[in-house]
């Protein structure tokens, strides 16, 4: 199986739309119907957290986007993960 690695300016697209976003989704899309296995480091969470923060404190987003984005990412990368272990 293909796999694609995503650094973390790629993830961060999906959960926070940008130019670029499209492309990402599609990956991910790719990854859900188990025809590419998305390979990424567990610092990018960390990074991709960081990176909505610094949204929100250079006023791009409001805490309430920002927060929805940060749970949506823990809970994604802990849906994808599960479904690959499996």
């Amino acid at each position: 199986m293909k796999r694609i690695y995503l650094d973390t300016s790629a993830y961060v697209k999906h959960f926070s739309p940008e130019p670029s976003s499209e492309a990402v989704d599609k990956i991910l899309e790719l990854c859900e119907e188990g025809r590419v296995l998305m390979v990424m480091s567990y610092w990018s969470i960390n990074e991709a957290i960081a990176a909505l923060d610094r949204k929100f404190r250079r006023r791009e987003t409001r805490l309430q986007e920002r927060n929805q984005a940060i749970a949506t990412i823990l809970a994604e990368t802990s849906r994808l993960q599960l479904k690959e272990s499996s």
